[in-house]
């Protein structure tokens, strides 16, 4: 059987306790997340210590509510599209 991935970019990851968190990309297979993915570049430079707190407090509350959170699939622009949760 072949396994289709669909790669998300910056989209809504909804937690257990309510709140909404943008990951830069998430990895899904036909029925589930594989992985969750925080970005960071800055050419010639370090990247600032703040954005890496806010990166490793998103993976940390996914990685809390593995078995609630969900992924969203929100379109802004273009054809509406039905929307798919990914638990």
């Amino acid at each position: 059987m072949k396994t289709r991935r669909r790669v998300f970019i910056e989209p809504s990851l909804r937690l257990a306790d309510g709140s909404v968190r943008y990951p830069d990309l998430v990895i899904c297979d036909t029925k589930s997340v594989v992985g969750i993915i925080e970005l960071k570049y800055t050419p010639r430079g370090r990247p600032v210590p703040s954005g890496l707190l806010k990166d490793m407090e998103t993976l940390t509350h996914a990685a809390a509510d593995s078995e609630s959170l969900q992924i969203v699939n929100e379109r802004f622009l273009g054809k509406f599209v039905t929307q798919v949760a990914y638990p």
